[in-house]
């Protein structure tokens, strides 16, 4: 019984304290991490495929500022192995801005109540920096404090014409991200939450009232499932191999090294980005691209060109030098064709739900929307009835792109094929009530024509279905 996370990055961490703290305390407010306002679950298995040191009593490791990694090999994932940024944005369209500021303000309270703020979450803001005059026009038109080519060199010691200048906004921030996660994943054990690190889940099969993980240590049956596991989604949901695109950063970090810059920035429309830690390392990263094979051991293997643009960025900073660099390695980023999270229930599942495709942008959303897509699956519940996160349907590439999954797979039981044809059905039933929506005045002919797209596929089964559903919208339209 109960509930199976796949991840236990900041998603994975963030879902299982949401779902246990509402296993334990239901009355508590649901707009504070590690609280939720939904039904009870009675179980929750936290499934992490690379090594994790065993969440132990919480302490903090105050020489490296941050807890359970070795220097030289930061644990895979894209918690571990980010730029640390904790920058919301200010975009307003479908409520984007408002959602990104509450959801850190969720994290630093979440901070404050663990004692965390000095090892773990600082606000000296970010600036946005521009290589070339076309990048300066673009971010001259946004909003914060303009600094000019002058005071950039100045305030960040680079070489003269490195940065033509830049816009300095002062609600962005940096994080300890395993600090964070580590404290939501204490917060879940403590609660009864079971975590088994270098655990793969290498298939989830769905069957009548429960769902089956097939890893390789163990199989083991719940009731629901949430994949927190970002770039690695593809691995285990199918679904998403066409959607989710992992991409690699390389990033390293300096021995720590005297106050150098307070904040954060991103250069060359975000291909470069930096920040000094606490503890006095600083973090270059950037020369972005697709990885060309996913694994655990890919994220060791740097890849010599990506290192040498590094480099070749590292050197605008003439007080930095090859002798400083302590670490190096990939980072992972789970892009979307559109940039933003797939949050919700798996389209063609009943029982799976999915939580990632940060696209680079995870720090500051990861812990609300996990905690979201936690809720979700405790109120059997596909999508989110709130603005922003109705905006991030897990369905909706599927949708677009007709790429719903197939109702017949040989390999799949005949149970299993009943309920993903269920699902399907239910899936293409809110396909056809939104397209109802787009299509307005159309009748008849032409609103079959408009739909022959999306049922033309091999779907015998559910035809008959679609053109009653069209003849009751007709019928219904009559008589209003």
């Amino acid at each position: 019984s109960g509930i199976a996370i796949v991840g236990a990055g900041m998603a994975g961490a963030a879902a299982a304290s949401a779902l246990m703290a509402g296993a334990t305390k239901r009355a508590e407010a649901p707009t504070c991490l590690g609280s939720s306002s939904a039904p009870c679950v009675p179980s929750c298995w936290i499934l992490e495929a690379g090594a994790m040191a065993s969440c132990a009593p919480f302490t903090v490791n105050e020489t490296e500022g941050e807890r359970g990694w070795s220097s030289k090999f930061p644990p895979p994932g894209a918690t571990g192995r980010c730029g640390r940024h904790m920058w919301p944005a200010t975009d307003a369209t479908d409520g984007r801005g408002e959602f990104e500021m509450n959801a850190v303000e969720e994290i630093r309270q979440y901070v404050r109540s663990r004692g965390l703020e000095a090892c773990c979450l600082d606000f000296p803001g970010s600036i946005e920096l521009a290589i070339d005059e076309e990048e300066l026009e673009l971010i001259r038109s946004g909003h914060g404090e303009f600094w000019d080519e002058e005071k950039v060199t100045e305030v960040l010691g680079c070489r003269p014409g490195s940065f033509r200048g830049g816009m300095f906004h002062a609600g962005g921030g940096k994080v300890s991200p395993l600090v964070l996660r580590d404290a939501l994943l204490q917060d879940a054990i403590d609660r009864g939450a079971r975590l088994l690190s270098s655990c793969v889940v290498e298939r989830i099969e769905e069957k009548d009232d429960r769902v089956v993980l097939h890893t390789c240590m163990k199989t083991i049956e719940v009731e629901k499932v949430i994949v927190c596991s970002n770039a690695w989604i593809p691995q285990i949901l199918s679904e998403y191999e066409s959607i989710i695109r992992p991409t690699c950063d390389v990033v390293l970090m300096t021995r720590p090294l005297p106050p150098a810059w307070k904040f954060g920035f991103t250069a060359g429309d975000d291909q470069w980005y930096g920040m000094q830690m606490q503890d006095g390392r600083i973090f270059l990263g950037g020369a972005s691209r697709e990885c060309e094979c996913l694994s655990l051991e890919s994220e060791r293997n740097v890849n010599e060109d990506a290192s040498r643009q590094l480099r070749d960025f590292m050197s605008k900073f003439p007080f930095l030098s090859e002798s400083d660099i302590e670490a190096e390695w990939t980072g992972l980023i789970a892009e979307t064709p559109d940039l933003r999270p797939v949050v919700g229930a798996v389209p063609g599942r009943k029982r799976v739900w999915v939580c990632g495709g940060f696209s680079g942008h995870g720090m500051p959303v990861s812990c609300s929307l996990a905690r979201e897509t936690a809720e979700m699956a405790l109120r059997g519940e596909r999508r989110s009835d709130k603005k922003y996160v109705s905006c991030l349907d897990a369905a909706r590439f599927h949708r677009s792109q007709n790429k719903l999954p197939p109702l017949h797979d040989p390999g799949r039981g005949e149970e299993e094929e009943e309920a993903r044809e269920d699902a399907r059905e239910e899936e293409l039933e809110e396909d056809i009530d939104q397209l109802f929506r787009e299509l307005g005045e159309k009748r008849g002919v032409a609103l079959m024509d408009a739909l022959k797209p999306r049922i033309e596929a091999p779907l015998p089964p559910l035809q008959p279905a679609v053109r009653g559903l069209c003849e009751m919208h007709q019928e219904g339209t009559k008589q209003g």
